[in-house]
């Protein structure tokens, strides 16, 4: 990959109290508001933007097995002891770390042990916003958990600070970071296994599971029944299943859930319905039912979701898979973040 120079902003954003890139930190200092001895996860904040959505939480409990269509890392911040199943092992979750998850990899976070608490900052990349900064954008991480450069671990430092603090963002300045953060990790990386370049997500190549995805895709909220999606896709139903595993390295369940996940984040983030109409409208028999679904998935409620969540200017997350963005601007090379 070629190199790409971002703007000198992203070196404003905010130090938590590392003046020098060139320091080797140790974990940030945990912000006001996170208690090791509360037993509750929490959103400490939330932002969505063209990028895609960048959290704060600060996590104690154990989530669901489940996969995202977008590239996906986590980083420690404060706070030991968690890790993630994902790739059929368990990476711990340590500071000055990151574990690394690929468009649909299914994945499950474990918290640390005791009830004890970890904030971690999670960062979720559309893929239309990667191709408008120049960056790859269907790749495949080729390892799970890497070690941050210095200059990264600052950074990522840096934006824990600036989510903590709950003041404006500025949006170009959090772009230019996180354009940093990615194209850095991504130069680090070993190509995948049988890739020539840059891995792309492995897109379902087969025409009939392309048209089972299309399906599932314009029925979220549906009752559905996967005799159904098997034949519209002309396929038995012992097929579907293999073949859509085969193609897309996930169930078709865990694809759906996927599914409903991404709707009812666009949902909160956007507001304008009530809960119980969200609730509704993605198929769930009670509102219930709904809060738990989306607690096993996400680690909040919906309710502190929507509290915590906050859209950057011009935000449209339903399209951002679909709508570019403006290049980064020309400033200081993005090398020097190494």
């Amino acid at each position: 990959m070629t190199g790409r120079r971002c703007p000198e902003r992203w070196h404003d954003l905010p130090a938590c109290g590392i003046p020098h890139a060139g320091h080797e930190p140790d974990a940030c200092e945990a912000p006001a508001g996170f208690d090791n001895g509360d037993t509750m996860s929490t959103a400490i904040r939330i932002v969505q933007g063209r990028f895609g959505r960048l959290e704060l939480l600060s996590m104690d409990t154990a989530l669901a097995l489940h996969a995202r269509g977008q590239l996906h890392l986590l980083l420690p911040v404060a706070g030991a002891g968690g890790a993630v199943d994902v790739r059929g092992q368990r990476y711990p979750l340590a500071p000055g770390q990151a574990v690394l998850m690929n468009a649909w990899e299914p994945h499950a976070y474990r918290p640390p042990a005791g009830q004890q608490r970890q904030l971690l900052l999670a960062l979720y990349a559309e893929p239309g916003w990667l191709a408008a900064a120049g960056l790859p954008p269907a790749v495949r991480w080729g390892r799970a958990c890497v070690a941050l450069p210095p200059g990264l671990r600052v950074l990522a430092e840096r934006l824990a600070t600036l989510m903590a603090q709950h003041e404006g963002m500025d949006e170009a300045a959090l772009q230019a970071g996180l354009a940093v953060l990615l194209e850095t990790l991504l130069a680090h990386q070993p190509l995948p296994q049988g890739h020539a370049g840059f891995g792309v997500v492995r897109r379902a190549c087969d025409a009939r599971i392309r048209k089972a995805i299309d399906y599932l895709r314009s029925h979220v909220g549906a009752e559905l029944d996967m005799d159904t999606v098997a034949a519209e896709a002309c396929l038995s139903r012992a097929h579907f299943f293999k073949l859509f595993r085969q193609s897309m390295h996930l169930t078709p369940a865990l694809y759906v859930n996927a599914l409903r996940i991404d709707a009812a984040i666009a949902g909160l983030g956007a507001g304008g319905r009530a809960l119980r109409q969200l609730s509704d409208d993605l198929g769930f028999n009670a509102q219930s039912h709904f809060s738990r679904f989306f607690r096993e998935h996400c680690g909040v409620s919906p309710s502190q979701y929507r509290q915590a969540v906050e859209r950057l200017p011009a935000c449209d997350v339903a399209a951002a898979q679909r709508a570019p963005v403006a290049h980064v601007p020309a400033g200081a090379d993005w090398r020097a973040a190494r």
